[in-house]
């Protein structure tokens, strides 16, 4: 399950894992398109010109949701132990173009369902949970991942940009 909060620690305390500090991230994504819902039922702003936005969020949408599976079936791969792990490992599928295509792909879904339903506050709930992210908690998982996996890490952080 990529849920995986923690893990059993050599003295049997438990440890908290990337995905719990990243699990924050997304946490962040679902309460914007929340609250979008709800300041989007108090005050209902929309963009003008309602069709080009539908057909932009739905290719924002596909394009997450592409981005988002993808990012998901190509990071199984390292739950091996450090000393097991290249930095050619951490290049697998979109990790190959970008550090944090999760993020990115949760952000185009939330961005372009905002679109889709012609609202404002989830598209700028988006784009603010993006930065947030951006800003906070991509910084601890790397900082977690740097910990983890050492110098192969900082190598793969040195060629992968993150977006």
């Amino acid at each position: 399950m990529w849920y995986n909060i923690k893990v059993m620690s050599e003295n049997n305390k438990s440890k908290k894992t990337v995905h719990h500090v990243l699990a924050h991230s997304y946490l962040l994504y679902f309460i914007a398109l929340i609250l979008g819902l709800i300041l989007d039922f108090i005050y209902p702003l929309s963009f003008s010109i309602a069709s080009f936005f539908t057909y932009a969020g739905l290719v924002f949408v596909i394009a997450g949701s592409i981005l988002v599976i993808w990012a998901q079936r190509s990071s199984g791969h390292l739950r091996r132990k450090k000393e097991e792990v290249h930095h050619t490992d951490f290049k697998k599928g979109p990790y190959f173009f970008i550090r944090t295509p999760t993020q990115l792909g949760l952000s185009f879904l939330v961005f372009g369902y905002g679109l889709l339903a012609n609202s404002f506050f989830i598209s700028i709930g988006a784009i603010l949970a993006h930065t947030v992210s951006q800003l906070v908690f991509i910084p601890r998982a790397e900082r977690f991942l740097e910990e983890s996996y050492g110098e192969h890490y900082l190598h793969y952080k040195k060629t992968v940009k993150r977006i």
